[in-house]
């Protein structure tokens, strides 16, 4: 900036027309942004628990909620689902003439 400062108080003050009129301008455009300056207050920082902090903030992570509590739930219905099967094949335990020799094997071995 102050390699620029000899050039722009030549251009500030030059003998051509339309230079004092756009600085004129850019010095009103200046001057109003200025006045529109709002001062914001920042709140004070206040340290939460992980627990405050997934409470406060729970609408901004509805999918992953959603997702981590879809996961939770198909753990539970695969876990249901083998305890049926388990269930099933005591009840009705293949004969030697169905299924695959390992499948009998193991159910043989299960009972």
């Amino acid at each position: 900036m102050a390699d620029q400062a000899p050039i722009i108080h030549r251009t500030i003050g030059s003998d051509l027309a339309p230079v004092p009129t756009m600085v004129a301008q850019l010095r009103t455009a200046v001057r109003e942004a200025m006045n529109d300056r709002k001062v914001v207050e920042i709140p004070q920082y206040q340290p939460m628990t992980r627990a405050e902090a997934v409470l406060h903030h729970a609408q901004q992570v509805r999918a992953a909620w959603a997702a981590s509590i879809a996961l939770e739930c198909l753990i539970f219905a695969m876990l249901c689902v083998l305890v049926v099967r388990a269930q099933f094949d005591r009840m009705y335990p293949p004969q030697d003439d169905q299924g695959t020799r390992v499948e009998v094997t193991t159910l043989r071995r299960a009972a």
